[in-house]
């Protein structure tokens, strides 16, 4: 995955996660209702192609968890502590 793809990633992660969702769930169906086709199947693209480098799924997750602020779903802390096996 190249570092524009990565960089896409990260701003819809940070663009589409955020404190004023009410929960992931809707904050997906409300983004697909509102960008163009080929934006939706750009994103879908690098997201596949995301989920499908060679990064350990610990490494994953902490780009997703670093990139969103949706506190009430996710524990950020407790989610680094299991990554690092503490």
């Amino acid at each position: 995955m190249n570092q524009e793809n990565m960089e896409e990633l990260k701003l819809f992660l940070e663009g589409t996660f955020h404190q004023d969702i009410d929960t992931p769930e809707e904050a997906l169906r409300q983004y697909i209702y509102e960008v163009d086709l080929p934006w939706l199947k750009k994103i879908s693209s690098i997201i596949k192609c995301f989920l499908d480098t060679n990064l350990k799924e610990e490494e994953k997750n902490k780009i997703i968890i670093d990139n969103v602020e949706i506190n009430q779903y996710i524990d950020h802390k407790t989610a680094r502590n299991k990554m690092a096996g503490q």
